[in-house]
């Protein structure tokens, strides 16, 4: 049930054998296959219905983000004469990584990140620069942004600091304490996976900014560590409570 609750998401991407019985269509099939050594985390809770599940569920994140985002391109290019003049202009590579994202900026001055809403093309650009006093920029660029009433301009600023809260993983979508899922992912599998040893996994992940890490430090990554399995286990179980109240 949970594979089959993960691989509805691929739309057209699956097809039903039998009821309750679905395969992948190719690429995704042998994409599936050939990540599957990635999720398979030796000494874990994890079976293997779940590693499988777990498995679909972030091809199926990756399926359908990467459609959006093509989505999201097309409408530009039918949109704009020249996509690339909304690049970042005040925000520009000195060394420091610069992430920015296309979305639309609807009628009332909300910047969104989702091919489906009304609105004019938009960019959304975020930037941390170091040196003697490190800063944070965020830049905003669209049709005439800077000549809209104050009401417009205060809806597209708030609007915008969620977006780039939500995409560098400071926020989430719904209440509750932001997990950092990609980070305890990648502490897992240092562990689990690759087997480097507790000071290794310090030097690459603790913020401690201490040149020698203490047993606090490898407690609280291996915690981190940890606490990926528990969310992943309990999202497949409200997967399963969520298909089991549906066929009931």
């Amino acid at each position: 049930m949970r594979q089959a609750e993960c691989a509805a998401l691929f739309t057209d991407g699956i097809e039903q054998i039998t009821p309750g019985r679905f395969v992948l269509k190719s690429p995704f099939r042998e994409n599936l296959i050939a990540s599957l050594p990635v999720y398979i985390f030796p000494n874990t809770p994890f079976g293997s219905a779940e590693t499988i599940a777990y498995a679909l569920r972030r091809h199926a994140e990756w399926y359908l983000r990467t459609g959006d985002i093509d989505r999201i391109r097309r409408r530009f290019a039918a949109e704009l004469s020249q996509p690339r003049t909304l690049e970042p202009v005040a925000l520009r590579p000195r060394g420091d990584p610069l992430r920015w994202w296309e979305g639309f900026i609807c009628a009332d001055g909300e910047f969104v990140i989702d091919p489906e809403k009304q609105g004019t093309p938009g960019v959304l650009a975020f930037q941390e620069i170091s040196g003697d006093n490190t800063s944070l920029a965020v830049e905003i660029r669209g049709r005439d942004v800077g000549r809209k009433d104050a009401r417009f301009r205060k809806t597209l600023l708030k609007s915008a600091l969620k977006q780039v809260l939500l995409q560098i993983g400071l926020e989430q979508p719904r209440r509750g304490r932001p997990h950092d899922a990609q980070r305890a992912e990648n502490i897992a599998h240092s562990r689990d996976h690759e087997r480097l040893t507790n000071r290794e996994i310090a030097r690459k992940f603790c913020n401690c900014g201490q040149q020698r890490h203490t047993r606090e430090c490898f407690d609280r990554l291996g915690a981190s560590a940890n606490s990926f399995y528990s969310v992943q286990r309990s999202q497949f179980q409200k997967l399963l409570k969520s298909q089991y109240r549906q066929n009931s």
